[in-house]
């Protein structure tokens, strides 16, 4: 193998002083680099070159630096184009999702009054069999710039008791939202897994640990807490009765729900954190 000869390495072809614009065709809306197009991938001579360049950099008993500072932010502009949303893929993943919510259970939607791709709701159906079963449950979606080769950012809206879900801040445990995330994934992909997890807690893999303790330990209650969950936070307001009938069961006294019901004008999720706190 070559030694590094400890010199400064030179720049090669692909970053001579010909291959980037000038400024004026810099300002111009019209220029177009050679190397890239927006919401396209580099093309493979680019990686090789980019490799041929950076490989004996590293080598290099002196640090590297570019003598040219437009060649510097030529370059950095072209990496930070290149982590741009694909606004054409997501457009069709929204088409796609919403096409058979019907028999899905799942849909995305935008924020009311909000244009913005990058911040998503998505909502899934709890599903049949199972604790949630009849609740209606809210997705937080945040995109990042690099989706979908960065997997998206998912946390629950609705409150709901589950091993893999935290009941403080809605956080979700769930691999393809981490390491296990790829690009042919899609948000409607992501919103399914996450209502087949509902039906299939992870207890030994928990984002919850209190909630994965009970399922472990006593099902039963956890199914009951799941439930009850359920029913306060992901279906539609039900009459004062059956929110008292709840709460009692939580084991609140009867006496002090109805009067913490009447104070916060008959709102459960209200009257249930205030009973919680004493």
């Amino acid at each position: 193998m070559q030694q590094p000869s400890g010199k400064v390495t030179p720049l090669p072809a692909l970053f001579s002083q010909s291959s980037f614009p000038s400024q004026s065709q810099h300002k111009s809306k019209e220029h177009s680099f050679p190397l890239f197009q927006r919401n396209q991938s580099l093309q493979l001579p680019f990686f090789l070159n980019l490799f041929n360049f950076l490989i004996p950099t590293l080598f290099s008993s002196q640090p590297f630096f570019f003598s040219d500072p437009y060649a510097t932010s030529y370059l950095i502009s072209l990496f930070s184009s290149q982590a741009m949303l694909d606004v054409s893929r997501l457009q069709k993943e929204l088409v796609e999702c919403n096409r058979d919510k019907q028999i899905s259970g799942v849909s995305i939607s935008l924020p009311d009054g909000s244009h913005d791709l990058t911040h998503l709701i998505g909502s899934i159906t709890g599903p049949v069999s199972s604790p949630y079963e009849g609740g209606t449950f809210t997705i937080d979606i945040r995109l990042p710039n690099g989706y979908p080769f960065e997997p998206p950012k998912m946390q629950f809206v609705t409150k709901v008791w589950h091993p893999n879900i935290s009941s403080q801040n809605g956080a979700i445990c769930l691999d393809i939202l981490k390491d296990q995330w790829s690009p042919a994934l899609t948000l409607k992909t992501a919103l399914l897994s996450l209502q087949a997890l509902l039906s299939s807690p992870e207890p030994d893999d928990p984002q919850d640990a209190v909630v994965a303790q009970q399922y472990l330990r006593d099902y039963p209650k956890f199914v009951a807490t799941a439930s009850h969950w359920t029913a306060a936070f992901a279906k539609t307001s039900a009459g004062i009765e059956e929110k008292v009938k709840r709460l009692v069961e939580m084991g609140f006294p009867e006496d002090l729900v109805r009067n913490t019901l009447k104070s916060v004008n008959g709102d459960e999720n209200l009257a249930l954190e205030k009973l919680c706190s004493g």
